[in-house]
């Protein structure tokens, strides 16, 4: 059976293969709750059918939504391929959602079950609160130092006993992830098939050209549409080595000349060569046409259109931005709708909602224009109503609300960014006693971040 045969039945199982082929490669180098920097294929395995097998003891009905909220560590790719290996549906939040945004998306899909963070006391105490707030949950489970009360312990998954009973048979047609999205009516949920990932991800495969058993670095969470497709399924094809970490230490490890492929911010393509290939994924894709040349190393760019689909552009010569063109690129179907914003259609583009529903063309709400004779399309903006701050994305109407009920004399407001698209800046008179308040009513702490007392403005 090939790769892609394999893949499209079932991501778990495809771990699972390469663990009977070669139990003691390694899978896995990077942070881990555990403690471990190293992990081999058995050992992966055996702690995604140990997972799986809790999950199945929870009577959940097939197909239920879990949430997942994790850093970049080993347990986070576990949980992932955990959930789908029980036979329901993954659903990652990004770390930096507090309650205000994290318990509308679970409102929103009805979820069941969260597995999060609990590192620190301030941490579990988000993840509590996320849980009130989402009358559907009912088990929260915790990696970390500070699981409370209430809260399942995970921490011992590494040395559980394996449960090959728990593992559901996949439909590649059914979603096995949800992804989520700000837009400018709240926060929206995408559902994603084994199928469509797959379209995705061979997109990457045939750009990167990567080897078997190669050896993938990702600096991002894995917790979008774009992050999983990049990073999770090639790891998967592959069956070589994912090393994770963050953005900030990435640069740390010192291994360019044996590394494959380096997955990045786009922000971050001006630091030293990671890797003999450079993704660098682009969550502000109206960025992109005025990049700067990189012409010393191999660089790939994937313009992520939100959690609808992305488009995966190879460097011209001497390291220039590739146009972006109408039609059809890979997977993915670019047109122009009469809105005068980018329509997306084709493989990778989700075919139905998370209730199962038939979709048609994604409307990305990105404006763009067209030139006739060329067929190129210039991205004029960020998403209608939407503000993008580096890999985040906050409603303009949300922010609005912020500023408005702040103290008089405070501020807020967003800034163009070359790279980020835009950043956030504020000032008040107490900026701890800000933070705090915007901190319990479950605002993203990039906003509270933003503000410095007046008088160092």
């Amino acid at each position: 059976m090939s790769a892609t045969q394999e893949i499209a039945a079932s991501l778990p199982r495809l771990l699972s293969t390469h663990a009977e082929a070669a139990p003691d490669r390694i899978a896995y180098v990077g942070p881990s709750v555990a403690g471990a920097s190293y992990l081999s294929y058995a050992a992966m395995a055996r702690a995604v059918r140990a997972l799986a097998g809790r999950l199945g003891a929870l009577d959940l009905p097939p197909g239920s939504h879990i949430a997942v909220q994790l850093p970049n560590v080993a347990e986070a790719i576990v949980s992932q391929l955990a959930i789908i290996a029980a036979g329901h549906v993954c659903a990652p939040l990004p770390l930096l959602w507090r309650h205000g945004d994290a318990a509308q998306a679970l409102r929103q899909i009805e979820a069941r079950a969260l597995i999060a963070w609990c590192g620190t006391a301030a941490a579990a105490e988000a993840s509590l609160e996320t849980a009130l707030h989402s009358p559907s949950v009912r088990f929260v489970a915790g990696f970390g130092a500070a699981v409370p009360d209430g809260v399942v312990d995970l921490g011992d998954i590494f040395g559980a006993e394996a449960n090959d009973d728990a593992l559901a048979e996949a439909d590649p047609h059914a979603a096995v992830f949800v992804t989520f999205e700000s837009e400018a009516d709240g926060i929206a949920a995408a559902a994603h098939t084994q199928t469509e990932l797959l379209a995705a991800a061979l997109d990457i495969l045939e750009a990167t050209h990567l080897p078997p058993a190669a050896t993938i670095h990702a600096t991002m969470m894995l917790s979008s549409f774009a992050t999983i497709a990049a990073t999770l399924t090639p790891w998967l094809v592959c069956g070589g080595s994912l090393h994770l970490s963050d953005p900030a230490e990435a640069w740390q490890s010192g291994h360019a000349e044996v590394t494959d492929l380096a997955i990045v911010p786009a922000a971050l393509l001006d630091e030293p060569p990671l890797a003999k290939t450079h993704l660098a994924i682009w969550r502000a894709p109206e960025r992109h046409a005025t990049s700067v040349p990189h012409p010393h190393r191999t660089t790939i760019d994937l313009l992520s259109f939100g959690e609808h689909g992305f488009a995966v552009l190879p460097r011209l010569a001497e390291g220039w931005p590739a146009p972006l063109r109408i039609g059809t690129l890979g997977s993915v179907h670019l047109s122009r709708n009469t809105r005068g914003t980018l329509l997306l259609g084709g493989a990778m583009v989700p075919h139905a909602d998370i209730f199962g529903e038939l979709l048609g063309a994604a409307d990305t709400n990105i404006p763009c224009e067209l030139e006739a004779a060329t067929g190129r399309l210039s991205l004029s903006g960020a998403p209608i109503g939407v503000i993008t701050v580096g890999g985040y994305r906050f409603p303009a109407a949300a922010l609005h609300d912020v500023a408005g009920n702040l103290e008089p004399g405070s501020t807020l407001a967003a800034l163009p960014d070359l790279i980020a698209g835009e950043r956030l800046a504020g000032v008040a008179a107490n900026v701890e006693e800000l933070r705090e308040a915007l901190r319990k009513a479950g605002i993203n702490p990039l906003v509270g971040q933003a503000f410095r007392e007046r008088n160092q403005a």
